[in-house]
């Protein structure tokens, strides 16, 4: 599997994957689908940030926008589980 492949399928579960300004990996969404996602992220997480930071390099990203109908409840995670 690609790790753009591995974004958007996240994105599409609600699981929003950017990088703090120290270039750590942050996820944001619902909480459920976070814990769900954090095995995988886990396993990507170096592949993950390389694919963020180049598209950051590359122009600016496309916004990160709840899907439509998502809960107004969010959480945030950075890829080792810990909330903020």
């Amino acid at each position: 599997m690609k790790v753009s492949d591995l974004v958007r399928m996240a994105a599409a579960d609600d699981v929003q994957m950017t990088l703090t300004p120290s270039g750590r990996l942050k996820l944001s969404g619902d909480q459920d689908a976070i814990d769900r996602w954090l095995g995988t992220v886990g396993q990507y997480s170096d592949q993950i940030i390389a694919e963020l930071s180049a598209r950051a390099e590359s122009g600016p990203m496309a916004p990160q926008c709840p899907a439509a109908g998502a809960s107004a409840s969010t959480a945030s995670a950075d890829a080792t589980g810990r909330l903020p």
